[in-house]
């Protein structure tokens, strides 16, 4: 989080910047959960049946959280843009929403593709047997989508 009254449209995007870096914990976090229940001790198709729909709840609080959080930092920057009216800052300002905006874009596709990835692992492991050749193409989407997030947050930082 930043301070209630951001005095720069820099220190917006640091902002953004340590609120993807809270949306990393998460996923790690989500996905170490999923993990443990289905493999860990007393894990399984029975532990996830009863125990997911939490975690699953948990996380989106939790990423909804972090997503108003970006949301106030683009509407700020959208205002601070308008506010430079024609200065050079101004584009900068309108460059950095962009990319903002797309990084949230990016980041509700990989929830999406993380949650269809725990399906079909968890497809894998019990009896109706999944699809590995699925549950391998939604790891290279994963991993794509991972490293268009890394390369805008990489141009937000700098």
């Amino acid at each position: 989080r930043w301070p209630e009254r951001p005095k720069s449209p820099a220190e917006l995007v640091r902002g953004v910047v340590k609120l993807h870096e809270a949306r990393v914990a998460v996923h790690r976090a989500y996905d170490g959960a999923f993990k443990h229940l289905l493999t860990g001790d007393g894990g399984g198709a029975r532990a996830i049946a009863r125990m997911y729909p939490f975690v699953v709840a948990s996380v989106t609080a939790r990423f909804q959280a972090l997503s108003d959080g970006v949301r106030a930092a683009i509407a700020a920057l959208e205002a601070a843009a308008a506010e430079a009216g024609a200065r050079d800052e101004a584009s900068e300002i309108r460059e950095a929403v962009e990319l903002v905006k797309k990084l949230q874009g990016f980041e509700q596709a990989r929830l999406q593709l993380v949650a269809m990835h725990h399906v079909e692992q968890s497809q894998l492991r019990t009896a109706s047997g999944g699809n590995q050749d699925g549950c391998a193409q939604i790891r290279q989407r994963l991993g794509g989508t991972a490293e268009e997030i890394e390369e805008i947050v990489s141009e937000l930082r700098h």
